[in-house]
């Protein structure tokens, strides 16, 4: 019968929580704007979605 194989040393702990609790708000936070901000720039232009949205739902016939 084998043994089963052998398992890798476990590395050293690391420190997750080096910004704490409220750095880490503070960087969530800083990154969902730039996140925001960006997309804000890169937005279609308003004729551009309106013409989209006409191809799918077409205006309703009188």
């Amino acid at each position: 019968m084998r043994s089963p194989p052998a398992r890798a040393r476990p590395t050293a702990p690391t420190r997750n929580d080096d910004l704490g609790l409220i750095g880490g708000l503070l960087a969530s936070a800083a990154w969902s704007l730039v996140i925001y901000k960006l997309a804000i720039a890169r937005r279609l232009p308003e004729e551009d979605v309106d013409r989209y949205v006409a191809d799918i739902y077409p205006p309703p016939v009188e």
